[in-house]
């Protein structure tokens, strides 16, 4: 639903589903069927406008989240959240080659999520904030002039970010640099050079553990195959993970009336104490 309030353009969305699961498994030599449910209730509005020389948006987006599972295990959980975006940008000053233009974004989020696991309840909250901001920073135009036309389009961006993340218990901060020279219409290079610092999210740490259904492996110590019941949840011992990349490309074209075009790119990553998921079950990954 979308509509306007005087000069500001606002929406409201909102949508509920349910999901519903049941396997089989043998636990110690007996059979049991676990039955999972999953209610989902989500809402989200916002608005958008001019507020003293600055373009603006603001969100906010909420969700209901209960989990229930009955079988291999007794679990009963519920998760809300709510998440407020703001956004806005404006123009510092018209230089000869453009505008320097200037954002700035921040997003609060709450959650809460309390866990029966049988008969033992736990209760988990979790706070983060993080702000973003940007500088767009022209130097050259190929419609400057006569300098302008030699050197073709220069542009630089500056950026930098800061969060906060109670639950986890570690701070997220980083910086990004990049540039885009084009010479001429047909060539253009680029370049892009960041590091970040990244606490672990609320569900990365305490999300409710989840038996899922089971999988037939491999299992090669015994040379026989196997049937698994994966199990899904949070790590409340991983760390913030630092990451640091660099890039750098170059395009050509088109040329002819074949509309040739070419490109190379160079990328280099780092990361400790990275986060990631784990692969799905494949011949390969077993």
């Amino acid at each position: 639903m979308t509509g306007t309030i005087g000069d500001w353009a606002t929406s409201l969305t909102a949508s509920a589903q349910e999901q519903r699961s049941r396997f089989s498994s043998q636990v110690a030599g007996s059979v049991l069927d676990t039955r999972q449910a999953t209610s989902i209730l989500t809402a989200s509005g916002g608005v958008s406008g001019l507020a003293y020389g600055w373009s603006v948006r603001m969100g906010l987006d909420a969700v209901a989240i209960e989990s229930r599972q009955n079988g291999v295990s007794a679990l009963a959980a519920r998760n809300l959240s709510g998440v407020a975006n703001l956004s806005a940008d404006r123009t510092l000053v018209d230089l000869p080659a453009g505008p320097m233009l200037m954002t700035v974004d921040a997003q609060y989020s709450h959650a809460r999520t309390d866990t029966d696991a049988s008969g033992q309840e736990t209760a988990q909250s979790s706070q983060a904030l993080d702000m973003r901001s940007g500088l767009t920073l022209p130097i050259w135009s190929a419609q400057q002039g006569e300098r302008g036309g030699i050197w073709g389009d220069l542009l630089f961006t500056l950026g930098g970010r800061l969060s906060r993340l109670d639950t986890a218990g570690a701070d997220g901060q980083g910086l990004n640099a990049s540039f885009a020279w084009t010479p001429s219409g047909r060539y253009r290079f680029t370049g892009q050079w960041s590091r970040a610092t990244d606490a672990p999210t609320r569900d990365q740490r305490f999300a409710p553990a989840l038996y899922g259904a089971p999988q037939t492996v491999y299992d090669f110590r015994f040379g026989e195959a196997v049937e698994i019941l994966p199990l899904t949840g949070g790590n409340p011992d991983l760390r913030a993970q630092d990451t640091q990349s660099a890039s750098i490309g170059a395009s050509a074209g088109p040329f002819g009336r074949w509309g040739v075009q070419g490109n190379v790119d160079l990328q280099s990553t780092r990361s400790t104490d990275a986060i990631g998921a784990l692969p799905a079950l494949t011949p390969a990954t077993e």
